[in-house]
């Protein structure tokens, strides 16, 4: 990777980063990375352990320790999406890395996957540099669909009582809390009858979307929830039928677009292009692009009775959605709800969300309220995928040495802020709730898309930084 990196100050730490992106690594399939991390510790006799779900535990130890124990933690997977023209096989094949004409990394045809690999490739490289005190990292598998090996770690083999996790994506950021989640499903196994005809399919599409957590407070439009708004209005005047219907493809995403398939009379297609305009008047800039189509085609099938129909888009439309409080002295969202995902099709139905906030009893108030009306609308309803928020620390020993050593390499003042959106973080500090942490993390763009970019800049200066904490203390 010469040509690549040069002669960069974080050389080391991007050379590292380019060997991980020759390993398969999407979530659940990290036994690769953490057989590569198993012949790092044989290398550099280092301390390792590694659990059945490919957890690794990597520990210097010196002869002498000056200081403290310290932790640095992050997760091995990342978030597979390519474009369309990609044949790129994320089981089997090696990332291709190249420099953007603005000089930042990214992967060809696909993501890059900095998110978490960089965080992964610093704490190697400060594993390398043997300082005077006892070194942990801990990598962690499966953050991107659960958090799962953050759930399933021993956290009493830590001994480190200063953790940084290298999972943020801005080097001028300090993240000091995070919220925590929860997953619903509501589902309905409906009677299905046959029936032909001249079928509509309806779409609206080109939505902004966005992630559910950091993108919620900005009044992205949901597909699935706008499409299933206008629908209701035309069962309400029309004999409508559903064969199918979709949006969104993970709970933890604001779906861009949507499609429902419906026995409906032609004239309903041109009240449906009316509602559309109208409500395409109220949006943001960022959604202002989108539109709706239809396209008629012949069907024969089973298709949800109209009353079947109507309960499932009267559902979809009226469940809670975005933000539902603030805190009062902070620019950030409390407690929010997304619809994430939505499916019918043969006569079953499922509704997938997720309910986020760092205040524990609004968060269950709101999944409360939510789940009896579900169950009032005639819905069973699932929970699943529980994790913790992780408060913020009025004092913090090792938010001094951040700010200290920030001041140092940059020159100026950080951003000290939480996030609504989860972090691994909330496990460790349940696990130990006399863990001081911190999240950080040099600059990365569009993280989880084809344009996912890392600025090598920026790797250097956060390298600086990241050396003042892990070698001196206060």
């Amino acid at each position: 990777m010469e040509n690549l990196f040069g002669s960069r100050a974080s050389r080391r730490v991007l050379d590292l980063f380019a060997e991980l992106s020759q390993i398969p690594r999407s979530s659940g399939n990290e036994s690769g990375v953490a057989d590569w991390l198993e012949r790092f510790a044989k290398e550099n006799q280092l301390d390792c352990y590694r659990d059945a779900q490919n957890n690794v535990l990597l520990r210097y130890i010196p002869a002498h320790a000056a200081h403290a124990p310290f932790l640095l933690q992050g997760h091995t997977d990342m978030v597979c999406v390519r474009e369309p023209w990609s044949t790129h096989d994320f089981a089997a094949e090696p990332l291709e890395l190249f420099l953007d004409e603005s000089g930042l990394l990214g992967a060809k045809g696909t993501s890059l996957g900095a998110d978490d690999g960089i965080g992964v490739a610093l704490m190697l490289a400060m594993l390398e540099e043997k300082p005077s005190r006892v070194l942990e990292c801990l990598f962690t598998t499966s953050e991107e669909t659960g958090m799962d090996g953050a759930i399933g770690f021993d956290y009493s083999r830590l001994t480190a009582r200063q953790m940084v996790n290298l999972d943020s994506e801005d080097e001028n950021e300090a993240i000091v809390s995070c919220a925590g989640g929860c997953r619903l499903l509501a589902e309905k196994t409906f009677k299905t009858c046959d029936a032909s005809g001249n079928a509509l399919r309806v779409r609206v599409g080109g939505f902004a979307g966005g992630h559910s957590g950091s993108d919620i407070h900005l009044g992205k439009v949901n597909a699935a929830r706008r499409l299933a708004k206008l629908l209701a209005k035309i069962c309400e005047k029309y004999d409508c039928r559903m064969i199918r219907f979709a949006g969104g493809e993970k709970s933890n995403a604001i779906p861009t677009d949507a499609v429902a398939e419906l026995l409906v009379d032609a004239s309903a297609e041109p009240e449906l292009s009316e509602l559309f305009a109208r409500a395409q008047k109220t949006v943001t800039a960022a959604d202002a692009a989108a539109e709706i189509t239809f396209e008629r085609f012949a069907y024969t099938g089973p298709v949800f009775d109209m009353y079947a129909t109507k309960q499932i888009c009267r559902l979809i439309a009226t469940v809670r959605n975005g933000v539902v409080s603030r805190y009062e002295r902070l620019d950030l969202v409390k407690t929010s709800l997304n619809t994430g995902i939505v499916r019918a099709e043969n006569g079953h139905f499922e509704l997938h969300s997720m309910v986020r906030s760092s205040d524990e009893r609004e968060m269950k108030a709101l999944t409360d309220e939510v789940c009896a009306m579900i169950e009032n609308a005639g819905f069973s309803y699932q929970k699943d995928g529980e994790y913790p928020s992780w408060a913020f620390a009025e004092h913090s020993a090792l938010r001094e040495r951040y700010l200290t050593a920030y001041r140092r390499v940059y020159g100026g003042e950080p951003r000290v802020c939480g996030i609504h959106a989860g972090l691994e973080c909330g496990f460790v500090k349940a696990a130990l709730p006399d863990m001081d942490i911190l999240s950080l993390g040099p600059t990365m763009h569009d993280i989880h898309t084809v344009g996912e970019r890392l600025d090598l800049d920026s790797c250097d200066r956060f390298l600086d930084m990241l050396r003042i904490l892990v070698h001196e203390d206060a």
